[in-house]
């Protein structure tokens, strides 16, 4: 298990690669930046402006936050530690740079620790390399579903909406949370390893500190590690008859954030009704067998060459560990919980692994066998991961592709990745003359951007965290094409916004009723009396 010098090298460059690989839409999006345009900064725009609210309120010195996204009394109620440290450390740097740095830290800290967790599985400097370039690399089928779908307008497949928690290189591309999850879920299981072979109380103490951040990151991730551990423990009790007792430390110092998050979910109203909005929920099985591709198909290849009871019986506990992962997590993505597409998060790690130990271990010497001098070892070993990234590459064209102004008024997942300058103006006047605390109505698109922004919490502004989003996207509509002042009096809303989005709903002169505050090309900001 031990790792050379020249190893880390290796590690350290190649994700250097990776990373960098990461950064072509932003890239793209500055450059192609028109003029009179402002760019966001980042390419998975609604939820991330959500995160970035989180960092301005830390920065105001809040380490429990507010939901900006919705205009009801409520009290600081949410905490996220890691978007405080975040907004701390942006009180130094900007705030954009410091997303990014944190994306680049956590993806570094993500693959230094899959690397590790390899090495405890594959002897062979080689293989290594090999399992390391399928987890950050390997992306299944999506690119072909993508593409059928465009010809014949049937999709197929789950992982078609490019969803970071699926693949470990869409995550290293998305927000720092969710590689911030991966990271921690592999450590903790690198940990849970440790722990099982010393059985002390501090190894199982310091997996559940893994465990206890992880769960305040992502709170249904210690779902998962919890189910697999629970697992993993069964698996060792019966192959060696040893009851680790120490262990429920480990699952002591897990559960606080499962019983902060469940007491939200009881006692919080705002927090309840987020929730309720916030279904993400699981296709057919076919979705994720297509999804992932020939992923699945190594991995089916290694468990049915592999597996017999006397190979389980022999099995290390680093093995072992990754086939409870692969047997659990699927069962839990169809559990009766609202949030079950949420546990494919961290997945494609142990599925990546398992189908490189298929790929070295049958896949390989069949191939070469087949081809034999006609094509080298090394070059199919290229071939099948340049193959199995397809998707990661259709993702970065069609990202950077789609860097542009456009408007999706209608469509609830989607904001713009670039503002008109005059929007930015506009923001940043609400920015200096208005407070956090007062309540701008808008519609969608920059309703979604003026907490970032401005720093205002507002009526309407995101999918989830707005409270009856539909509902209430239906009354900003009918306000800004008739005027309606009911909205105004039942959200207590101290300034009306309207921008290009919101005029183009309707023709209401809001110079009749309003005081103009603040206005310019492009956009009016009305005080109301």
């Amino acid at each position: 298990m031990k790792i050379n010098k020249p190893e880390w090298k290796f590690v350290f460059v190649f994700s250097f690669l990776v990373i960098l690989a990461t950064f072509i839409p932003l890239m793209t999006g500055y450059l192609k930046t028109p003029e009179g345009y402002v760019f966001s900064g980042v390419t998975r725009v609604v939820d991330s402006n959500t995160y970035f609210d989180y960092m301005n309120q830390a920065r105001d010195g809040h380490f429990v936050f507010i939901n900006s996204y919705t205009s009801e009394d409520m009290d600081r109620f949410l905490v996220r530690p890691l978007f405080w440290l975040m907004g701390v450390v942006s009180l130094v740097l900007p705030s954009v740079f410091v997303w990014h740095l944190f994306r680049v830290v956590l993806g570094f800290a993500f693959l230094f620790s899959v690397y590790y967790l390899i090495s405890m599985i594959f002897k062979k400097i080689g293989d290594r390399r090999i399992a390391f370039a399928f987890v950050a690399l390997s992306s299944g089928l999506g690119w072909f579903f993508i593409m059928v779908y465009e010809l014949i307008g049937k999709m197929f497949g789950s992982l078609l909406d490019f969803r970071q928690s699926a693949i470990s290189f869409l995550a290293l591309e998305g927000q720092p949370h969710t590689i911030a999850s991966f990271f921690f879920m592999v450590l903790t299981f690198i940990l849970l390893l440790k722990a099982v072979k010393k059985n002390t109380y501090r190894s199982f103490l310091l997996a559940g500190l893994s465990c206890f951040i992880l769960g305040f990151i992502h709170p249904f991730d210690v779902i998962s590690v919890f189910c697999v551990a629970v697992f993993f423990l069964l698996m060792v009790y019966m192959k060696e008859k040893r009851v680790l007792f120490k262990s429920f430390w480990f699952f002591v110092l897990g559960v606080p954030a499962l019983i902060y998050y469940g007491s939200l979910t009881f006692f919080n109203e705002i927090f309840r009704e987020w929730s309720k909005q916030n279904v993400i929920q699981s296709p057919n099985p076919w979705g994720y067998i297509l999804g992932y591709g020939f992923i699945i198909v190594f991995v089916a290849v290694y468990l049915l060459r592999w597996y017999s009871w006397e190979n389980l019986k022999k099995a290390d506990y680093p093995l072992l560990l990754l086939l409870c992962w692969i047997v659990i997590n699927p069962l839990l993505l169809y559990s009766p919980l609202k949030i079950e597409g949420r546990f494919i998060e961290g997945l494609h790690v142990p599925l990546a692994i398992i189908a490189a130990l298929g790929f070295v271990t049958y896949a390989l010497p069949w191939l070469s066998a087949v081809f034999r001098k006609r094509i080298s070892r090394r070059v199919l070993i290229v071939l099948t991961i340049a193959f199995l990234a397809l998707t990661n590459v259709y993702y970065i064209i069609d990202v950077s592709s789609e860097m542009k102004p456009d408007r999706y008024a209608e469509h609830k997942f989607r904001a713009e990745y670039y503002l008109l300058q005059e929007e930015y103006d506009a923001l940043q006047w609400l920015s200096a003359n208005t407070d956090p605390s007062e309540t701008v109505l808008s519609y969608m698109e920059i309703g979604n951007y003026i907490p970032r922004i401005a720093g205002n919490r507002v009526v309407l502004g995101h999918w989830a965290q707005t409270v009856e989003f539909e509902r209430r996207r239906a009354e900003a509509r009918d306000f800004f094409s008739s005027g309606s002042a009911s909205l105004i009096e039942q959200h207590d809303v101290s300034y009306i916004y309207a921008g290009p989005e919101e005029k183009s709903l309707g023709t209401i002169n809001f110079d009749d009723h309003y005081d103009l505050a603040y206005s310019n090309d492009a956009v009016s900001i009305y005080k109301i009396k």
